[in-house]
Formats: C-alpha cells, sequence, structure tokens
C-alpha cells in the first residue's frame, strides 16, 4: 500500500475534531477530508436555502473556503453546527446579494399574486422546496437542518440552544404546517 493510501486511510479513521485540528494546521490533505464528509451535507442544506442547483454549488464552495479561512477562530465545541452555520450565513449573504442586483424592471415583471396556489405545474421537488421556504424562520430552519442537514435530535438540540423536547414539538408542528402547504400539490 502506497503512502498516500495509508495516509488516506489513517484521516478516514480520525472524528471530525481531529480531522479539523490538522486543517487549521493548513493540512490540505486533511481539508480535502473534511470537504468529502460534509459535501452532501452541506450541498443538499445550500440547495435547500437557495432553491437553485448553481446557487447551492456556489454557495457550498464559498462555505467551505470560509471554513478554511476561518479555522483559527473556532474556539471548541460543535464542529458541524459550526460549519453548517458559516454555511447558512453565507447563504443568507450570496441571496441579499442578488435580490440587491435585482433590476427595478424584473419588480413589473412579478406577477400580482404569488400564493400557495400559484403555480400548480410545479414539480414536486420544487413545490417542496418552495412550500420550506415559505415557513416561519424557526420551522425552515429545523426542517432544513434535520432533512436537508442530516441532523439527529441531539445535534439540533446542540445546534439550536434548545432541548430535545422542543426539538420535538417544533419538528412535529414544522412538518404539519408543510403539510399543509403542500396539500394543493399532493392530493
Amino acid at each position: 500500500m502506497s503512502s498516500r493510501a495509508s495516509r488516506d486511510d489513517e484521516y478516514r479513521q480520525m472524528s471530525d475534531e481531529e480531522v479539523f485540528a490538522l486543517v487549521s494546521k493548513r493540512d490540505l490533505k486533511a481539508f480535502d477530508e473534511l470537504y468529502r464528509r460534509y459535501e452532501r451535507r452541506l450541498m443538499a442544506y445550500c440547495l435547500a436555502i437557495m432553491g437553485e442547483r448553481e446557487l447551492a454549488l456556489d454557495a457550498f464552495q464559498t462555505s467551505m473556503m470560509k471554513v478554511f479561512d476561518a479555522r483559527e477562530r473556532f474556539l471548541g465545541g460543535n464542529l458541524e453546527a459550526w460549519i453548517f452555520t458559516i454555511t447558512r450565513r453565507t447563504c443568507i449573504r450570496i441571496k441579499q446579494d442578488r435580490q440587491r442586483m435585482v433590476s427595478t424592471d424584473d419588480f413589473d415583471e412579478r406577477p400580482a399574486e404569488s400564493g400557495a396556489g400559484s403555480s400548480l405545474d410545479m414539480t414536486e421537488h420544487q413545490a417542496i422546496h418552495k412550500a420550506v421556504r415559505m415557513l416561519s424562520a424557526d420551522y425552515r430552519q429545523i426542517i432544513e437542518l434535520r432533512y436537508f442537514g442530516e441532523l439527529s435530535y441531539e445535534e439540533l438540540a446542540e445546534h439550536l440552544e434548545i432541548s430535545i423536547d422542543v426539538v420535538k414539538v417544533r419538528l412535529f408542528r414544522a412538518r404539519k404546517k408543510l403539510a399543509e402547504l403542500l396539500r394543493p400539490y399532493f392530493t
């Protein structure tokens, strides 16, 4: 076995925190491993927030670069929550920047009414993402973290700084509201 393959195996056996400790020392192979570990979940999370694949990819890659750039500012705690927080803030910033770039001509072209049933020909995927975006901030965040970020109840509680019981209640209510919003699309 080559030394490169054994080094890759060594990284795979480390915890995220151990890999990140090496990233903090500018170990680019460790960063590649961290990137690989978080790619699928963070990309799904970005897609849920951004709604478009190209924007999500841009947000994901920007987020990972910010994680690398901010590596020395991580003071311990929940690494995953820290990475997801950077990602959420990056997505919000990109969306805000895009909204600022919209010309005033675009405002005249918007439909007068944009209710839940205004686009019945949307794909199921688009309908779900639209419904998630229509949720209140608390409900949207917990749905995105649970289903797109694949966080456990314990991780949600730690990330959101609430009890597991509150996580369960909030998820129940968020799913109920989501079901109401999706009823017109799925009979």
